[in-house]
């Protein structure tokens, strides 16, 4: 489920950006610099390349500020899908940022494990 504050929005854009086995990505964008990926089925090893091709691009492009993943229609998320959004938000520079929504309770024990003292992910259960 979008968040209220991106469910309101008309102007956005939508597109199917990955469609990779179990995983479909969505990417909507607002100006100015604003992204929300929406992640459902289930981001495992399978689908890992995808979702590192399709940060990778966003985190390329200085214009997008702004990074929001939802979660929520994720069935699972492993390991090697954490990572991926772990080392996407790392190459985002000053004044860039990437927020996690939605993040399952074994991805957040995950991250408190593996990141502790990592801050360039923002990460929430709703």
């Amino acid at each position: 489920m979008v968040s209220d504050a991106w469910s309101e929005r008309q102007d956005m854009v939508s597109d199917l950006v990955s469609d990779e086995g179990t995983l479909r990505i969505i990417k909507q964008c607002r100006p100015p610099g604003q992204v929300l990926l929406e992640l459902t089925g289930e981001a495992d090893l399978r689908a890992e390349a995808a979702l590192c091709a399709v940060l990778a691009g966003l985190a390329a492009k200085p214009v997008v500020t702004d990074i929001h993943v939802d979660l929520s229609g994720l069935r699972f998320i492993d390991v090697a899908a954490t990572r991926s959004l772990v080392l996407a938000a790392a190459t985002l520079g000053p004044g860039r940022r990437m927020v996690v929504r939605g993040a399952p309770a074994a991805m957040r024990r995950t991250m408190e494990f593996c990141w502790a003292d990592y801050t360039a992910l923002e990460v929430s259960s709703g």
